[in-house]
């Protein structure tokens, strides 16, 4: 571990200009970090400049993002940290540009999606009820959608005519009822606002209810024919 505080050692002096107190303070949370993530661990250890991949891990550590010790993120933090800093944090900045959202920030939306809709529960409301669950991300508008399965026929929400339009004339899947899938629900709540269709992102997750374990998921044959155009994070 003789390198791991070489490099601790190293991130910090580069930052001088912090106080001693937050110096040490901020000393100590990169160093958990670095003993809790290999991947932190190996893209720090490989870095040209050990000075920028520390001023990105601040200002995601800055932003409590959960994305500070995600090698791609920190990269991209790094290639555009004045305008990052200038659009006011990576979160923002990402939505004025239109990018998209990586598997990790998806993942961790949707499944506190699914702990509040368990949390809203109750045994006198089976309804809420799923098993599957998708989160939609809009580029173009920072927005995001969510979606169970059954979601669309138990609010009684119309289906949107361009989703109406995509979905295949009958079920190749007889374990599926069209429009039935958690992703039908979110799109279809994304066209009812406005969204374009190219300008989504989708990520699907299985739900194990009882426990609130939550799994990747692929997409059923429906769902394969339907969201062709939409990019799917998986």
């Amino acid at each position: 571990m003789k390198y791991l505080k070489n490099i601790i050692l190293l991130f910090v002096f580069l930052n001088s200009f912090y106080g001693f107190t937050q110096c040490e303070t901020v000393k100590s949370l990169f160093e958990n970090d670095l003993y809790a993530s290999k991947e932190l661990r190996d893209y720090a250890s490989k870095a040209d400049d050990p000075d920028k991949v520390f001023d990105a891990w601040h200002l995601l550590l800055e932003e409590k993002s959960l994305e500070k010790t995600n090698a791609k993120v920190l990269k991209e933090v790094e290639d555009n940290y004045q305008a990052i800093k200038n659009a006011g944090g990576y979160s923002k900045w990402k939505n004025v540009t239109g990018a998209g959202r990586t598997l990790s920030e998806m993942r961790n939306s949707v499944d506190e999606w699914v702990r509040l809709q368990r949390h809203l529960t109750t045994s006198n409301n089976q309804l809420r009820e799923f098993n599957t669950a998708t989160i939609l991300y809009n580029k173009a508008t920072g927005k995001y959608y969510y979606g169970a399965n059954r979601g669309i026929f138990v609010s009684g929400a119309e289906i949107h005519s361009t989703l109406a339009g995509k979905l295949p004339e009958t079920s190749t899947n007889n374990a599926y009822k069209l429009g039935n899938c958690a992703e039908c629900d979110a799109v279809n709540q994304a066209l009812h606002d406005g969204a374009n269709w190219g300008d989504l992102q989708m990520h699907t997750i299985g739900v194990q209810w009882n426990t609130g374990a939550t799994f990747p998921k692929p997409l059923c044959s429906n769902c394969e024919v339907t969201f062709v155009g939409i990019e799917i994070i998986q």
